[in-house]
């Protein structure tokens, strides 16, 4: 059996909705760009600017984490 073969017998018993949910993931997939590192920065760094604007200064989740940490400390002792 090959290995197209056995794929066509597990979606054959998939369920239709998962079969929706797959047909759109791999169309996508196929149909998608690759972008450069220097693009996805790019991109990221206009996101980071857009957030800024709108929340204002985010705090960095080394920071959430910590202070998430003190308080579970804190609260274990009282």
């Amino acid at each position: 059996m090959t290995l197209r073969d056995e794929l066509h017998a597990l979606v054959d018993q998939l369920p239709e909705e998962t079969l929706t949910y797959w047909l759109v993931t791999l169309k996508r997939e196929v149909e998608v760009k690759p972008i450069s590192l220097a693009e996805w920065l790019e991109r990221a760094d206009k996101l980071r600017a857009e957030l800024k604007e709108k929340y204002g200064e985010l705090p960095a989740a080394i920071d959430i984490i910590n202070e998430t940490r003190e308080e579970r400390l804190n609260s274990s002792f009282n």
